[in-house]
């Protein structure tokens, strides 16, 4: 049977594909899946039941760098040992550069305009650069777009239903819906201009706690002491139950606040950098507001909160029938 290798950084990058891999034998094919080692991306794969190995470390992004050429000689031994056809990726350059060495096709997909180091490699490597309708690059003749986002492809109706004993099992419907919170570290490759930078939230969790059950997302095991309550054990496959029935998203993950787009949870998105479907769900929406962490206020939620969630749900609804659901069940 032939083989397709999918080269994987990030647990929205295995979702954006999940459904293609798990009908890869009725599409006719054998996944070779390689990732860069984190922990949730890790559980969702396994918890999935696919094989997969470990191509970089945890690390630095000059670390990473530096293991590039490492990763593409191990790589391109165990492709030559394969049936390997194509290489598909999510703004990862590792897989499509092993691909041109040895003359196999490379399929990217994109969304995150900000990462330029990573979109400068797989731009040359590549053969085909897929994109949402409103990414605001253009890069080239291999590029090509489509009406729709990635989110789509693991929470639209037909793949995802979101279940109400999963939040309501940890508590967080008893006093209503909860706000969630998501605290990055910044780690990201396109993020190594601000390492140092947090996200301070300590007001607005005293504040929000006042009238709302609050549950912190927090990368990483590293956080205050007086947090501890709103930390919740559940698994990475639960998040986006929770998520969905969460009256708001605040953080800084862009893929986190398209999927509470998506499942008509509006968003306060207080990362530095924007990208185009931020842009596109802010502009022409209005469901995600972006605005600094450090300039957040009650008022910036007072309006939203007391926004009727119908009027929220309108948007899933929309976009479930006129835009392209990136799923191939």
């Amino acid at each position: 049977m032939i083989e397709i290798s999918f080269d994987l950084g990030h647990p929205a990058h295995y979702l954006t594909f999940r459904n293609v891999l798990k009908n890869s034998e009725n599409l006719g094919f054998k996944p070779f899946i390689f990732i860069q080692e984190k922990d949730v991306l890790q559980k969702l794969l396994m918890d999935d039941g696919f094989n997969y190995i470990i191509r970089t470390n945890k690390g630095t992004t000059a670390s990473r760098i530096s293991l590039l050429p490492r990763d593409i000689i191990y790589l391109r031994k165990l492709f030559k040992k394969r049936n390997i056809i194509a290489n598909f990726a999510k703004c990862i350059p590792v897989g499509s550069l092993v691909s041109k060495t040895l003359n196999k096709r490379s399929i990217q997909l994109d969304d995150t305009e900000p990462a330029s180091g990573q979109i400068f490699l797989f731009r040359w490597a590549a053969k085909e650069i897929w994109t949402p309708h409103c990414y605001y690059r253009n890069l080239g003749s291999k590029h090509k777009r489509f009406k729709g986002l990635y989110q789509l492809a693991y929470l639209d109706p037909s793949v995802f239903k979101p279940n109400r004993s999963i939040p309501n099992s940890y508590g967080l419907l008893d006093r209503g819906k909860p706000i969630l919170i998501r605290i990055i570290k910044y780690q990201a490759a396109h993020d190594w201009q601000h390492r140092k930078e947090t996200d301070n939230f300590d007001k607005i969790i005293k504040e929000l706690d006042k009238d709302y059950e609050i549950v912190l997302s927090i990368e990483g095991n590293e956080y205050p002491k007086k947090w501890e309550r709103y930390i919740k054990n559940y698994t990475p496959s639960e998040y986006h139950h929770i998520l969905a029935y969460s009256k708001l998203y605040i953080g800084s993950g862009a893929s986190s606040a398209a999927e509470a787009a998506v499942l008509g949870v509006p968003s306060i998105y207080t990362n530095y950098k924007t990208t185009g479907f931020i842009l596109w769900l802010e502009k022409k929406y209005g469901i995600i507001n972006s605005i600094r962490a450090d300039l957040l206020s009650l008022e910036n939620f007072k309006e939203i909160l007391e926004k009727k969630e119908s009027e929220w749900k309108k948007l899933p609804k929309f976009l479930f029938s006129f835009y392209i659901l990136f799923n191939y069940t």
